[in-house]
């Protein structure tokens, strides 16, 4: 069958929108189809154009057909295909040396371990105490280390063998002596140990945690030694062997040449084709000047998003780890078959990672999306600016203002949010092509962008159910191909567009692994059935970020624009003014899309960023729909308006809260927005009531109030939706921008956008000062007092007043997803929760000071007593201050509970005698009772001060009301950035965002690098969050850092914002000084159905 409709008389077209027509007609209407054996194929055959014009389409329908075939047949193979996998060794010793060596298994167990303990080795060790011969974690580690690693230890009685606590092998010590060698061999289905010939088996996965190698035995240990094998878990690090790369090259051009002939074959209609951007595109409007004048003050003062931190981790270890790895949790597994976007983001960052820099993707997705929606959309839904400007304004804007509040509070930043919703726009506009003229090639077109906008996210489904809900007329639109061009021609092109998503998830990773993968991420969690979604409505009306007023009503006025869509079309079957085929399938997309988002496993709130151009969509729809020459009944618009009003109400309830860092000097950050005293819900709820009774008056008594006929005077944007859009917008905006000016000179998140477009990218690490060394600033005490510390007139201040441990619980953030008990996680960071000395200090202290503060130079000081808690009083000696005065602040560690005035800083003047000048209360940030820095900054300190001491009283002591302290510090402050350099740095996720010029810790081939330091937001996200988040249980990389190393908090300051509680540094001592581990690596070509076997989490 030929498609020759240009030659038939009485075709015409009958399409609107997205074609360039405003006809309010749905759909288009048949198009009449030419058979090649008819008598109009005889008539024409005999001209000669004619029949070049059948050759042609002859020609690009067998193109068509092989080219679709091929496309699809390597699609669907690809997963198939061999990948070269990267195989990962390490043997110990290494270089001839017994030395230990560092090497966290990001997978922490490997494929295997064999271990070689020659027996002569064990019974040349020593009897009276235990020796480590080998093992997988670092001793000085703990129990914990010999809970998950393996151990091979001798002492007095045996050789034993133990791996993750269990018992694998033992060897008398008196058998030693008569044996040759003992090896262990050990898998994911059993543990088997030979002793000579003799073998002990023990079933189940017993494969240790692997950190590196330690022994306790001397390095150069010469003669028979033992010897360790492990094969690492390199699973991931893969790349396309050559044929499948040769095989994705040619399938992609395959489905190219489908999609042309396919074109080809559409362009027989005859009718003329559209131009790429029709002039329409060019007329600027002031709606036009608003969204993108929005989006780009937005790109600068706007706050980031609640992941923007997580995936600048992911995006920095990508070039590293050769694919996009979950770097802060599920074991380093790959982030798919989802965020192929990050990859673009990723090059970007190798270039710059200024955030204005990497965000310009959502911005640029945010001005496309709104010229599609401007542009494209709303003539497709028959609104005509010639027609009926009135309608054509109110839509218009209505669409811009919910646009714009979707893309402000919900894609800024870099989640795949943005992707997600302009694809789903692009995808719409191609079907809705198809549904008018019925050519397929925009179908087809459609089909790969959907695609790839389910690459993005699993959200990106969205742009497969627009194809669902406009199944009918699509299937209409194929049919009528099929009648001229058969099956074979119609649909394999179409199949291998669909298809072609396999060439890019499966580039460069085989189906099990793939799959493998996706179940790890699921085994970790979370992971929420369909049947709990409604957590994720639960978290939008919550009072924190996730459930802000503007995320709520963003979210409310979609479902209040679809739902009254939908009840209209259903009670009148259409919509004046408004194409109902489009109008049908956006309010039908929208319900799916809700449907189908509940099978994601997790319930996030920042997923509703996906529906912000369907939400535009129905908005525009609404508007009109329901003015009042449409709504004739005066009850019903009065319903419709507190129906708005009730929307603004439940909105407004909410916080005006954004996301760390966004959130410093947020005005109405933490509290429901009022003005002059009165709650802006109150105000809407007052409205909704008035309406509600208004409505009720007018239907029970059936009077018809006489309003002035306003006709076209009110401006397109005097909708009830539009203006509560806009007065969110407003607020959201001028709250970000007065953050900047409030935190001034001090850090905003604003402030650091704009410093990048000057140059200076680095954020907060620019910002937060750090004592390198804290016992460098602890000032000297004047006189010859005994214990300067505590004065002449002590009574119950001890060397030992303190706690043995105690840990701080965070205040429990709800704007937070929370992984595990969150709430009874400790919020003091490493090394102020307490412990013991092994040799007491200079006075006699046996307690753990915190802030690497050396004990054998600093004393300390508590008020806590033995059983019955007395009154406890202290006047320390003065302590001169510097010559020159405190540079910014002054400061002193104290643990404990306390009131504000139990322990103040007395200053005095004079060379000689000193003279008290003032008593100061320093600013104490938290979290007590875990060791901290009071901080009393220059501003505060009387002018002219010399010296310093320490007044402690506590009046009324209980087990829980006691103080410890240390001299008063002049701290030697440098930057962050200053300190941290290009060390490796495991910055939290929740804190990447503002720590953007951190060197991220690097991985490949399952093996991790030991970071140096720890960036940690503000304790309530980190104890709630970040820490629980990248846990041991969880794959994360705390759970082999902190078997490496132990954490020492450093002290910090957000530069002139001392009262902040901004985060906090770590850095990581190592339990052993080793280097990293040489390893060993194997190209090796793999099927795509190669498996190395369990992961971490299978049983």
């Amino acid at each position: 069958m030929l498609s020759l409709n240009a030659l038939v008389p009485g075709v015409a077209e009958r399409s609107a929108g997205c074609v360039g027509s405003h006809s309010l007609t749905s759909d288009a209407a048949d198009f009449t189809a030419v058979s090649a054996d008819s008598p109009w194929a005889d008539r024409i055959a005999g001209h000669g154009p004619i029949r070049s014009v059948i050759v042609n389409l002859r020609t690009a329908r067998i193109a068509a057909v092989v080219t679709g075939l091929l496309g699809l047949v390597l699609a669907i193979a690809t997963p198939l295909l061999p990948i070269k996998q990267t195989a990962v060794t390490i043997d110990w010793p290494q270089s001839g040396s017994l030395a230990p060596v560092t090497a966290p298994l990001t997978m922490y167990k490997p494929l295997e371990i064999d271990l070689s303990v020659p027996c002569a080795v064990a019974a040349a060790a020593p009897s009276d105490k235990e020796t480590v011969l080998a093992a997988t974690t670092p001793p000085p580690a703990g129990d914990r280390a010999r809970t998950v690693g393996l151990f091979v230890t001798v002492d007095g009685q045996a050789l034993t063998v133990r791996s993750r606590g269990a018992l694998v092998g033992t060897v008398p010590r008196a058998d030693l002596a008569h044996c040759q060698k003992a090896s262990v061999s050990i898998d994911a289905d059993r543990a088997v140990t030979l002793i000579d010939e003799k073998r002990t088996e023990v079933p189940g996965d017993l494969r240790p945690q692997v950190v590196g190698v330690f022994s306790d035995l001397p390095a150069d240990l010469q003669g028979a030694r033992p010897s360790i094998h492990i094969a690492v878990d390199s699973r991931y690090t893969s790349s396309p062997s050559m044929l499948k790369g040769i095989a994705i090259l040619v399938g992609v051009l395959c489905v190219l040449i489908s999609l042309f002939a396919l074109a080809v074959l559409d362009r027989a209609d005859g009718r003329r084709g559209t131009h790429l951007i029709p002039r329409r595109w060019l007329h600027v409007r002031l709606a036009d000047a608003a969204v993108v004048g929005s989006l780009l003050v937005w790109h600068i003062i706007g706050a980031p998003t609640s992941d923007d931190g997580y995936i600048l981790g992911m995006i920095k270890a990508a070039p590293h780890s050769g694919y996009m790895p979950e770097v802060f949790r599920y074991y380093d597994a790959p982030y798919a078959p989802f965020g192929m976007p990050f990859y673009v983001v990723s090059w970007m960052a190798e270039l710059s990672v200024s955030s204005p820099w990497l965000r310009l993707p959502a911005l640029l997705s945010g001005i496309l999306a709104w010229f599609l929606l401007s542009r494209e959309v709303l003539p497709r839904l028959g609104l005509s600016k010639r027609r009926a400007p009135q309608d054509y304004s109110r839509a218009l804007w209505a669409a811009a203002a919910v646009f714009t509040l979707f893309w402000l509070t919900y894609n800024p930043g870099l989640r795949p949010e943005p992707i997600v919703a302009l694809g789903t726009v692009v995808t719409w506009c191609l079907v809705e092509r198809t549904v008018a003229t019925r050519r397929l090639a925009p179908a087809g077109a459609g089909l790969i962008v959907a695609g790839l906008t389910l690459s993005a996210a699993p959200t990106g489904s969205f742009a497969f159910v627009v194809f669902l809900v406009a199944a009918a007329p699509l299937w209409r639109a194929v049919r009528s191909r099929v009648e001229v061009d058969g099956w074979a021609g119609a649909l394999l092109p179409l199949a291998a567009a669909g298809a072609s998503v396999l060439y890019l998830i499966f580039a460069d990773h085989g189906l099990i692994e793939m799959l493998q993968s996706t179940t790890l991420l699921g085994d970790v969690g979370p992971s929420e059935q369909w049947h709990r979604e409604i957590i994720r409505y639960e978290a939008l009306f919550q009072q924190n970020p996730n459930g802000s007023v503007a995320r709520r009503f963003a979210m409310l006025a979609m479902l209040l624009s679809a739902a009254l869509t939908a009840t209209l079309l259903l009670w009148r079957r259409r919509i004046p003014g408004i194409a109902s085929g489009p109008a049908r399938r956006v309010v039908a997309a929208i319900g799916v899309s809700l449907l189908v988002m509940a099978f994601n496993p997790t319930k996030w709130t920042h997923h509703f960023g996906a529906f912000a151009t369907l939400g535009a969509m129905a908005a525009a729809i609404a508007v009109v729909a329901v003015r009042p020459r449409a709504i004739r009944r005066p009850q019903f618009s009065l319903l419709v308006l507190a129906a708005t009003a009730g929307c603004a109400t439940l909105a407004f309830e909410s916080t005006n809260g954004w996301f760390y860092p966004g959130n410093f000097g947020i005005p109405w950050g933490g509290t429901e927005p009022v003005v002059a005293g009165i709650k802006l819900a109150t105000v809407f709820g007052a409205i909704t009531v008035v309406l509600l009774l208004a409505a009720l008056v007018v239907h029970v008594t059936g009077w018809t109030p006489r309003l002035p006929d306003l006709g076209g005077r009110l401006p397109g944007f005097a909708t009830p939706i539009t203006l509560v859009a806009v007065l969110v917008l407003a607020m959201i905006g001028a709250t970000n921008a007065a953050s900047i000016m409030i935190q001034r000179p001090a850090y905003s998140y604003g402030q650091q956008n704009l410093r990048s477009l000057a140059g200076n990218p680095c954020g907060m690490a620019d910002e937060v000062l750090v004592e390198r060394d804290a016992t460098a600033g602890v000032l000297t005490p004047l006189g010859d007092a005994r214990e300067p510390l505590v004065g002449e007139q002590n009574a119950n201040f001890t060397p030992n007043g303190i706690a043995s441990s105690f840990s701080s619980s965070s205040r429990g953030a709800a704007d937070l997803v929370r992984t595990g008990d969150a709430d009874n996680t400790p919020s003091n960071t490493g090394g102020t929760g307490g412990g013991t000395l092994e040799r007491p200090g200079i006075n006699g202290s046996t307690a753990a000071l915190p802030f690497g503060l050396d004990p054998a130079r600093v004393p300390m000081v508590g008020s806590r007593q033995t059983g019955v808690q007395r009154s406890a009083k202290a006047t320390s000696s003065w302590y001169a201050l510097p010559a020159g005065g405190i540079d910014r602040l002054l400061t002193i560690s104290v643990a404990g509970r306390f009131g504000p005035t139990d322990l103040q800083l007395e200053f005095g003047t004079g060379s000689g005698t000193i003279t008290p000048a003032g008593m100061v209360i320093p600013i104490d940030i938290g979290p007590a009772p875990a060791w901290r820095n009071l901080r009393v900054p220059s501003a505060m300190i009387p002018r002219g001060a010399t010296a310093v001491r320490v007044v402690a009283n506590i009046t009324a002591p209980s087990e829980n009301t006691w103080v410890a302290y240390t001299p008063p510090r002049a701290p030697k402050l440098e930057t962050m950035q200053q300190l941290l350099g290009d060390d490796p740095t495991l910055v939290d996720w929740g804190a990447g965002i503002g720590f953007p010029c951190q060197r991220q810790w690097r991985e490949n081939g399952g093996v991790a690098e030991l970071p140096k330091w720890r960036i940690l937001p503000e304790r309530d996200l980190a104890a709630a969050a970040t820490t629980t988040w990248e846990g041991g249980d969880a794959g994360g990389p705390l759970g082999w850092a902190l078997l490496l190393a132990t954490a020492q908090t450093v002290p910090t300051y957000l530069n002139d914002d001392w009262g902040r509680e901004w985060g906090a540094l770590e850095r990581y001592v190592p339990y052993v000084d080793a280097p990293a581990a040489q390893l060993g690596r194997t190209d090796v070509i793999r099927s795509g159905l190669w498996s190395p076997g369990k992961t971490p989490q299978q049983k």
